[in-house]
């Protein structure tokens, strides 16, 4: 992953209230770790080829593991860097897990917009590296960008190298 992208994972709102009874602020992280994040997937009215087509309408897919439960997509060499996968079960072919990582140095931020507005149309919900739990709304992810190291990483470079580097030094 590139410094400058920014990390959410996509659950389906159903799944999120199905098993919480309502959408937490946070979950733990072993959530983002690990498959377990595949029950919020089990009832999803979505299925697996409704993500394949609205994804390959905004990033190329690509197949670099030849699998039939594997996919990527990606924006190919150009600038900005974007890049989604979806695991699916391999008994099953329900989805496990959905990601994707926008490049916060997009001037508009037109991908994480597009992945926003299928996050309303699909009734998702977004989940930051740190488990924040988000709607899909802009000012609401904006508040999880403006916290993340990407955006760190882009406002400032030399002041984010030279703290990565102080904490090195002091074990932090």
């Amino acid at each position: 992953m590139a410094i400058y992208q920014y990390f959410l994972s996509v659950f389906p709102l159903a799944g999120i209230e199905k098993i919480h009874e309502t959408i937490p602020a946070t979950m733990p992280a072993y959530e983002l770790q690990s498959f377990e994040g595949a029950g919020y997937w089990q009832d999803a009215r979505l299925t697996p080829d409704d993500i394949r087509s609205a994804m390959d309408g905004l990033l190329k897919r690509t197949d670099w593991m030849g699998s039939e439960t594997s996919f990527y997509w990606n924006s190919g060499m150009d600038r900005p860097d974007h890049d989604a996968s979806m695991l699916l079960d391999e008994s099953s072919h329900s989805i496990e897990e959905f990601i994707f990582r926008a490049d916060v140095r997009e001037a508009k931020l037109e991908f994480l917009c597009s992945m926003i507005e299928l996050g309303k149309l699909h009734q998702w919900v977004f989940m930051d590296r740190k488990g924040r739990l988000m709607h899909p709304n802009f000012e609401e992810i904006i508040l999880s960008i403006q916290d993340s190291r990407a955006h760190r990483f882009c406002s400032d470079p030399e002041t984010f190298i030279r703290d990565i580097l102080k904490e090195e030094d002091t074990g932090e």
